[in-house]
């Protein structure tokens, strides 16, 4: 009976090292609104120590902030990078002047910080828009980080209900649950760049919300975890029939 629960413990054990991995996790500060504005519009200049953005709209989202901008009112920012995925992206992340951008901002003083993520974007009006993301993350978990944001701006901050699961992305609204990752459609939400910054893959028209289907998707990153995953429970049970059929084992036990 010992020996069976010294092998239950090692295997339950080696389970819960097996990690799980969400996307809602790295954009909840983002939609649930821990931020004084979450902003769209374009870099007019950069300077040693700020970037000068010309404001065109602010998304919808519970804020704690009263104060409001005005279209085409200069914001004045912290020097910030965006915020792509450091495993995955080979694109730059310094902002340059004429770029559209996506970010997150806490006032500062007469200025701006940026606090949850900045992201560029082709375009400032919300229901066009698709992120730029880097050619190098397709397929990749963190790509749906991404085309989260993308659907949380392109709805204006209402769709903002997230679920990933086995390498799948969906998002419910108003009762209806549609797959946003992995999708044939994906350039609707993310426009894929090179490392040069050239764009390799983008709609023709961005004028619409997926509404594709729940779908049964695998992804490869799954199988890797799985077979990780196995690995240590194997490896785990193997330890603990060496460790308990050794001399030392047997003498403590029989003790």
């Amino acid at each position: 009976m010992k020996k069976i629960s010294f092998f239950v413990t090692l295997i339950l054990l080696a389970i819960s090292l097996c990690p799980t991995v969400s996307a809602y996790d790295n954009i909840s500060d983002i939609i649930s609104g821990n931020q004084d504005y979450l902003v769209l519009g374009t870099v007019v200049d950069i300077n040693n120590d700020s970037v000068i953005l010309e404001h065109y709209q602010t998304i919808d989202v519970d804020v704690a902030s009263t104060d409001n901008f005005s279209r085409n009112q200069n914001i004045t920012i912290d020097k910030f990078r965006y915020s792509y995925c450091d495993k995955h992206s080979d694109i730059s992340t310094i902002p340059r002047v004429g770029d559209n951008v996506f970010i997150s901002l806490n006032k500062k003083g007469s200025s701006y910080i940026m606090v949850n993520g900045a992201y560029k974007i082709t375009s400032v009006d919300y229901k066009m828009l698709t992120f730029y993301a880097s050619e190098s993350m397709k397929g990749q978990d963190c790509l749906a980080d991404i085309v989260a944001l993308a659907y949380f701006v392109r709805t204006n901050g209402v769709g903002r209900d997230f679920t990933f699961e086995k390498g799948t992305l969906t998002a419910n609204l108003d009762g209806k649950k549609l797959t946003l990752y992995p999708t044939e459609n994906i350039t609707e939400t993310v426009t894929f760049v090179d490392v040069e910054g050239n764009i390799v893959d983008a709609a023709k028209t961005k004028d619409v919300i997926i509404h594709g289907e729940e779908t049964n998707v695998e992804n490869e990153d799954d199988y890797k975890w799985v077979f990780a995953c196995l690995g240590i429970v194997l490896s785990a049970a193997l330890g603990g029939f060496v460790i308990h059929n050794s001399p030392n084992f047997k003498g403590k036990e029989t003790k």
